[in-house]
């Protein structure tokens, strides 16, 4: 009885233990310690191709190992008489195994021994890793493909955490700013932002949208070379949706920004040529006839009536035609110089000059304008004082502004004409007490597509062209001109000239 029930418990054990092997997809083979085999399940017919028949009692070796990988495998199975019964041996390997038809196939091979009628066996479970080799060699494949894009991509990709520090860029970086990627990986972002507010920016508009592109932007190199790029960037998140930074890619725009910025030049030259050739047929047109048509309106007059005027009247006529003669000159003298000017014909030749004696001269010059509208003018500049730059450029500059003061400043005024060193350089000031000027007048005032024309006190009449000029020669020698100005409250204008050699000048500044 006891016999029949430990048959039926073996003879179950069997059916369920042969069920296991039969239904599982590796293979199940055991061998005795000489390596031939004594186990055989199914799934090893169907991954090796021999049947249970074919394989039984052959050894394993010879039957499904590569000669060429033959000593790798047998030093594989010595280890199984080490270890005790049941006991699994060592990792699972990686070999090379070969089917019936000869073709050779990668497994994942474990191990484990045990007793059977006090001899060793082994139990090897084989699995078939063909898929999952070509899955491996295909993704390591596609990464070296991913990875040469990475490192030989012209634009930058970059990736920040949240805090702006840098996550991960493509060493193409060291092609715009000269940092390596070791360099920058785990500082701020800001390290390449030739302005770090822009970084600001674009964090902002990135906030509203969620991406951003062509944003346009500076890099700042380790060489102190700054870059325009564009940059096209999102927000990234994790797996589960949980915000991570910032990536995207950065593209050198440094060539179309200087089409642009050429277009732009370009473009404000064309409208600096119109405008120059407005205000040049505007004083044609206006401004230098109307002097002119005094001068042949009273001229005329004298001619066909002289011996009906008296010697009075004679006088105040000839005085007007000579007041109009010469602003007819001053006029005709600017234009030229203005015109020689546009196209380069005045060759700038500097030199130590004294501005004293040019403000001097200047000054004779303006004496019956200024006594006939009773101007208390004068010089403050009382010693030679000396300023490196183009005599008639600065002589000029100085009649102009002269003329100017004393066209705007009304009967019993002050002009005072002064000059003091400033660093390297002389400041020159010519100070009114005249009907000053609004702010509109003030920033327009030497721009030549402005049309500014403002009679004098007593009505004096002027293109405006003088300024222009002023403003041209001043920075033709290295100076700058501004002017300070209320309405009703008089003008000051200030230009600067270079000093070359400090002892030229005078204690009068």
């Amino acid at each position: 009885m006891v016999k029949s029930l430990i048959k039926e418990s073996l003879e179950e054990q069997e059916n369920i233990l042969h069920a296991i092997t039969a239904s599982v997809r590796d293979a199940i083979i055991m061998i005795n310690n000489d390596g031939n085999i004594s186990f055989w399940n199914e799934a090893s017919s169907g991954i090796f191709g021999f049947s249970r028949d074919e394989a039984i009692g052959k050894n394993l070796h010879e039957l499904i190992v590569p000669k060429k990988f033959l000593n790798q495998h047998k030093q594989a199975f010595p280890l199984f008489q080490l270890s005790g019964a049941g006991t699994a041996i060592g990792k699972i390997l990686e070999l090379l195994a070969i089917r019936k038809d000869g073709t050779e196939f990668p497994i994942e091979l474990s191990l484990s021994s045990l007793r059977i009628d006090n001899k060793w066996c082994a139990i090897g479970i084989v699995r078939d890793i063909t898929d999952k080799k070509n899955a491996e060699n295909t993704l390591k494949k596609r990464e070296e493909k991913y990875r040469k894009i990475f490192e030989n991509v012209q634009d930058v990709f970059l990736q920040t955490d949240l805090e702006g520090k840098i996550v991960e860029i493509s060493p193409s970086i060291e092609r715009y700013s000269f940092y390596s990627r070791e360099e920058l990986i785990g500082k701020s972002a800001e390290k390449i932002y030739a302005n770090p507010a822009r970084r600001q920016e674009l964090i902002k508009e990135l906030s509203e949208k969620g991406e951003v592109f062509d944003f346009e932007l500076i890099l700042k190199s380790k060489k102190k070379r700054e870059i325009w790029a564009s940059l096209s960037a999102h927000k990234y998140y994790d797996q589960n949706g949980k915000l991570l930074g910032i990536e995207g890619s950065l593209r050198d725009i440094s060539k179309r920004k200087k089409a642009e910025f050429k277009v732009e030049k370009q473009a404000e030259e064309l409208k600096q040529l119109n405008a120059t050739k407005d205000k040049f047929f505007s004083i044609i047109a206006h401004d230098l006839i109307n002097p002119f048509q005094a001068i042949l309106g009273l001229s005329s007059l004298l001619i066909e009536n002289y011996n009906e005027y008296g010697q009075q009247e004679i006088e105040e006529m000839l005085n007007d035609i000579e007041s109009s003669s010469k602003r007819a000159y001053a006029l005709l003298e600017n234009l030229l110089i203005w015109g020689r000017s546009q196209t380069n014909l005045i060759k700038f030749q500097p030199e130590n000059i004294d501005l004293k004696e040019i403000v001097a001269d200047n000054l004779a010059l303006i004496k019956s304008q200024s006594n006939k509208k009773h101007l208390h003018v004068r010089s403050e500049i009382n010693t030679p004082c000396f300023a490196f730059a183009d005599k008639n450029m600065i002589d000029t500059v100085i009649r102009n502004l002269i003329t100017n003061a004393t066209k705007f400043t009304p009967q019993y005024g002050e002009i005072v004409i002064s000059a003091r060193k400033q660093d390297k350089k002389i400041e020159v000031s010519v100070k009114d007490t005249g009907v000053g000027m609004s702010a509109r007048q003030r920033d327009n005032i030497f721009r030549i597509d402005s049309k500014m024309n403002t009679p004098g006190t007593e009505n004096e009449t002027g293109s405006g062209l003088g300024l222009i000029l002023c403003k041209d020669f001043v920075e033709k020698n290295g100076g700058k001109i501004l002017v300070e100005s209320e309405e009703g409250k008089g003008s000051t204008f200030r230009f600067t000239l270079p000093l070359r050699d400090q002892n030229h000048y005078g204690t009068g500044i």
